[in-house]
Order: C-alpha cells, then structure tokens, then sequence
C-alpha cells in the first residue's frame, strides 16, 4: 500500500499517534523542519578553527561567500553587530563584554589570526589641558575678539567634542602662536589627528566656528599664520548638553541644537574637514556560538 503525503509538519508526541494528521509523525529524527519540506540535517562539519577557551565565536567578513573565513572569538560572553552604514566597505563591527566597548573593522580586525587583531574603544575623549595663545606678528585693520578651539580627529575622521582654548583681540592678518597643547589621551582610540577652528562672521551675520588647520594629534604648538579661514563650519558645536555654558555666545552668537542620543556614543563620522555626521553606536546584536553544518 502507497501513503501519498502532501506535506511534513513535524512530530507531536503529546497525543495517540493513531490520532494525528497524515503529515505529523509521533517522531521526528535528523528532519530539518521549514515549510513543510522532508529534508534532513546535514552532518556537521569543522569549518574553522579559533583557540581553546574561547567563549563567543562570530564571523565577520559577511560580505565573503565563505564559512570558514574571519572567525572572531573571545573567551568572554560578547554581543557583537555589524554597523549601520551602508556605505562602509570596511565592515566596521562594534563588540561589548570584552572590556570597555570597542569597535574593528576589516583593515585593522582582520590584519592576522586570531581575529580580531585589534580594535578602538568606542567614541573620541574630549580634549584636556590648558594652552595660551600668543600675538607674534601683527596684522592691520580694525581690532576683533577671535576665539579658537580644537578637536581630536580619529582616523575614520570622527571628531570629539570642541575644547575652548582662548580668546585674543588683534587684527586681521595678524600671526598668532598656540602653545602648551596637551597630548591625545591614553588609549586606544585612533586619534591621528589635532583640528583647529576660528570663529569668524558667517554669512548670516553671526559668530561661527570655521576650519582653520590641521596638524598630528603629537605637535604641542600650532601657528595661525592669520590666512582666511575655511568655508567648513564646526559640526560637534554643543554635542555636550550638560556642558554646552562651555561655548562663550560671544564667540559664536548663538548655539546649535545638536544633542547626543542619550546613552549613546556620537561623533563626526568621516567627512571633509569641519563637516560632520552622527554615528549612534549601541551594540545589542548576540555573537554566534554554533558552527556552520554541513
């Protein structure tokens, strides 16, 4: 006799198997159960090997057809997700539970096994310290009030929140000297880069910050050589809301809105000098903890 099936919807156990449907079993062994197909489990398989005590397993490099490539471990319970850009190429991943919360990427994640390499932590420590400004040469005209600050740039081009570093009043054209900068934080962050901003009169009549120069995060003088300044206005003006009294309105003539997400890291994310986007990082994705079969 011939039993014509016209779908498998698993095993129920609970129930006289005399009084099940024709498509449920009283069992259900090596069946993989997905709309009502009768396919069976493949044999699992070892597809990559990381070291021993690991207690978290992910696989990064999703874009890779390939199972057996750029296993991340760590023998800590870590929740790791891919970013949200769409654009990044560099598959930057961001991981918590291994330490304070860190982001890696392809280029530096990937250098050498086992993965990852190596990562930053999360987010661009404000800038510290004390500096003086100094008048060495100069210029003509009439006498303005110029303030300067600076922020750290990462090498992705984050940028931190802006530190006030003082005011002078000079002339235009006028050469200034900034002196006693204060070296990039401890840690591991990326920081490359020291950017500068000079408050001008922008095309509203109102105080801006605009771009003024660029110089390794190490140098501990600058020099404004009193040129024009750019056309890039600061972008992480007022991203610190609990400190925003910080920023004269003098020195500006009003305040931008911008806020952080509470709870969240943000940044400038890669952009031309003195422009900027907002990353919101918040790591909830679960690592893997099985291997892939076969």
């Amino acid at each position: 006799m011939r039993f014509l099936l016209a779908g498998f919807a698993g095993a129920i156990k609970a129930l006289d198997s005399h009084s099940l449907d024709a498509s449920i079993g009283s069992d259900s062994v090596n069946q993989r159960p997905r709309v009502g197909e009768l396919t069976p489990w493949r044999q699992p398989t070892t597809v990559a090997t990381v070291p021993a005590g690991r207690k978290t397993i992910y696989r990064m490099g999703r874009d890779t057809l390939s199972d057996s490539s750029y296993w991340l471990s760590w023998t800590t319970i870590v929740h790791a997700i891919r970013g949200f850009l769409a654009n990044d190429s560099t598959e930057r991943t961001y991981f918590t539970g291994s330490g304070a919360p860190n982001v890696t990427d392809n280029i530096i994640g990937l250098a050498g096994a086992p993965y990852p390499t190596a990562a930053r932590e999360l987010g661009v420590p404000a800038l510290e310290g004390v500096s003086t400004i100094t008048e060495t040469t100069p210029g003509t005209g009439t006498d303005r009030l110029t303030f300067y600050t600076d922020v750290f740039i990462t090498e992705k081009g984050e940028e931190s929140k802006p530190r006030i570093i003082s005011s002078i009043t000079s002339k235009p054209g006028t050469v200034i000297e900034i002196a006693s900068l204060s070296a990039a934080l401890a840690g591991n962050y990326g920081i490359r880069t020291r950017r500068f901003y000079r408050s001008e009169a922008g095309t509203s009549g109102q105080g801006e910050f605009f771009f003024l120069m660029d110089m390794p995060a190490a140098n501990t003088t600058a020099t404004d050589a009193g040129l024009d300044v750019g056309a890039a206005i600061m972008a992480t003006t007022g991203w610190d809301a609990a400190k925003r009294s910080e920023v004269p309105h003098a020195a500006l003539g009003r305040v931008h809105r911008r806020q952080p997400h509470a709870g969240r890291w943000c940044r400038g994310e890669g952009a031309a000098p003195g422009r900027g986007g907002r990353e919101a990082a918040s790591p909830v994705g679960s690592g893997r903890r099985s291997a892939s079969r076969r």
